[in-house]
């Protein structure tokens, strides 16, 4: 299984979500932002979820990690996994990691929510 870092999207089990998702019954494409020792925070991404400003980030497709549709990633959706889930089982499956550009953004507007 594959060590969660900074900006890897993982396609998460919303059965294995803390808290749950909105739609329990379809796989949650999660980019990593908070990568723990024992608990990872994540973001769910959207292809149907309308752009908020300063609360969501629009993100592009990117089909080498799995994102097929341009969507958003939001802040409303933050989910913890914990990290023996995504490393030695397989509900949350690896997806690919965002490309450079795509990922500083997402860093980017990680970092400013704690200035909201």
């Amino acid at each position: 299984m594959h060590d969660p870092q900074f900006a890897d999207i993982y396609r998460a089990d919303p059965t294995r979500i803390f808290g749950g998702d909105a739609h329990m019954s379809s796989i949650r494409p999660c980019a990593v932002v908070q990568p723990r020792s024992d608990v990872v925070t994540v973001l769910g991404r959207s292809a149907s979820g309308n752009h908020e400003p300063p609360y969501t980030l629009l993100s592009a497709a990117e089909p080498t990690c799995g994102l097929n549709k341009d969507g958003v990633f939001d802040s409303r959706h933050q989910h913890a996994l914990m990290r023996d889930d995504i490393i030695s089982t397989p509900y949350h499956q690896f997806a690919g990691a965002l490309p450079a550009t795509a990922a500083q953004e997402l860093w980017d507007f990680w970092d400013g929510l704690a200035y909201i």
